[in-house]
């Protein structure tokens, strides 16, 4: 079971993506939830490794992170789709 701070940044994360699949979330927006950076980390590194989301780093290109939702998370095998990383920044 995900903690009561994951639940709550995975709320945020819906509310901020406007109803896509792939978006991004960058510091401010969380903070203007009142979560703090040590605890975003947290939040979503638990939110990943339970599935809900998955992670594409903007630091090579000093970018923010890029999230895609993995509506399949309760499915074992589940993975998200590509379409993140085939260029797709969050929908038209």
């Amino acid at each position: 079971a995900l903690s009561t701070g994951s639940r709550f940044l995975y709320f945020c994360m819906a509310m901020e993506s406007g109803g896509r699949k792939n978006f991004i979330l960058p510091q401010k927006d969380a903070k203007k939830y009142g979560i703090a950076p040590s605890s975003l980390r947290k939040h979503i590194n638990e939110l990943e490794a339970a599935r809900f989301i998955r992670v594409y780093s903007g630091k090579p290109t000093r970018e923010p992170n890029r999230y895609e939702f993995c509506l399949s998370w309760n499915t074992p095998m589940a993975i998200c789709s590509k379409s993140v990383s085939d260029g797709n920044k969050g929908g038209p």
